[in-house]
């Protein structure tokens, strides 16, 4: 087997194998959208070979099976060669190079993928140092406010208390004053009431003595 065989059995492989796994050269089959795309991406599609062609050449080697095996994958490759009008070898060589590009291109994905991912890694971790630090800053601040709220409503209290204070002390002055004038109103009647008994006491004295005065001697 030659190098072009070789490079026809993996891509008729790697096409069967397309959603499922375990493939192998002898239970790999492909249906005829499986042949469809690799005929496609294989690049034999174009020129005198038209996708009509492709779907016809799946149709009759397909007969009774309903899928192509390796067997009937190589007559695919005869007809189409026959059409595009060169050897099954060209054909099967043109299909090893595509399949050697493919690698090529597959062996670059992982890379390109890997330094993506590295740079995704990095874009992460600093994207996560940032949401460490923001979260730390909004932490401070909300303690900040806490802080300031506590203080505010300490202050209020203490505003409270000493308004309070204040106002118990008035209430105790005014009823002091209350109490002050009620025992002063109490006291001026009754110095007045033994006065006024004082003045007329002195008053009858006096009657008293005139009339003695002016009472004629009968002796």
């Amino acid at each position: 087997m030659n190098m072009a065989e070789d490079s026809a059995q993996q891509v008729f492989i790697k096409y069967a194998s397309i959603g499922k796994k375990g493939i192998t050269l002898a239970n790999a089959t492909l249906d005829g959208a499986k042949f469809a795309k690799l005929c496609r991406e294989s690049k034999l599609v174009g020129g005198a070979l038209t996708p009509m062609d492709v779907e016809g050449i799946y149709l009759r080697l397909s007969k009774g099976f309903g899928r192509l095996d390796y067997e009937h994958f190589l007559k695919a490759l005869g007809e189409i060669a026959n059409i595009k009008k060169v050897s099954l070898d060209a054909l099967l060589n043109r299909l090893a190079e595509m399949d050697s590009v493919s690698g090529a291109a597959r062996s670059a994905v992982p890379a390109v993928r890997h330094l993506e991912d590295r740079g995704l890694t990095k874009a992460v971790s600093g994207l996560g140092v940032m949401v460490v630090v923001v979260v730390m800053v909004v932490m401070v601040v909300m303690v900040v406010m806490v802080v300031m709220v506590v203080m505010v409503v300490m202050v209020v209290m203490v505003v409270v208390m000493v308004v309070v204070m204040v106002v118990v002390v008035v209430m105790v002055e005014v009823m002091v004053v209350v109490m002050v004038v009620m025992v002063i109103r109490k006291k001026v009647p009754a110095e007045e009431g033994s006065g006024g008994r004082r003045q007329t006491d002195r008053q009858t004295l006096r009657l008293t003595l005139h009339a003695r005065h002016h009472v004629p001697n009968t002796t």
